[in-house]
C-alpha cells in the first residue's frame, strides 16, 4: 500500500481508484491492523456516498476535501448499518474518503 498521513498519523493504505476497487472497498476483511486503512479516491470532487456492504469490522470513515482537510467523520459504523449509505453533507468539495476500523477517528480530534 501507499503511506498515507493523516494529521500525525501514519497509515499504509490500500488504494481503491477504480469502480470495482470503489464498490468492494474493504467487504470481507475480517480485521485491519493498527496502521491499515483504504483511501478512496474519485476522479472528481463530489458528493459520494459509503456503506457497510459485506463488512465484517466496524469502520470509522473519514471524507478529505481536495486539499486534503478533513471535512466530515462517521464514526464506529457497524456492519448491521448496511444498506443505509452515509455521505458528506458538507458544502465543499470532496474527492477522498479513508475508511478505517473504529475507533480511528477519536485520534484525529
Amino acid at each position: 500500500g501507499k503511506k498515507l498521513v493523516v494529521k500525525q498519523s501514519i497509515f499504509c493504505a490500500r488504494i481503491a481508484d477504480n469502480d470495482l476497487d470503489r464498490a468492494t472497498g474493504l467487504s470481507g476483511v475480517e480485521s485491519l491492523a493498527d496502521d491499515e486503512a483504504m483511501l478512496f479516491m474519485f476522479n472528481k470532487s463530489d458528493k459520494y456516498g459509503m456503506w457497510m456492504k459485506d463488512m465484517k469490522i466496524p469502520l470509522d470513515i473519514v471524507w478529505l476535501s481536495e486539499d486534503k482537510r478533513i471535512v466530515h467523520i462517521e464514526r464506529n459504523l457497524a456492519p448491521e448499518t448496511y444498506p443505509k449509505v452515509f455521505a458528506c453533507e458538507i458544502a465543499e468539495s470532496r474527492s477522498k474518503a479513508v475508511s478505517r476500523k473504529a475507533s480511528f477517528a477519536t485520534i484525529l480530534t
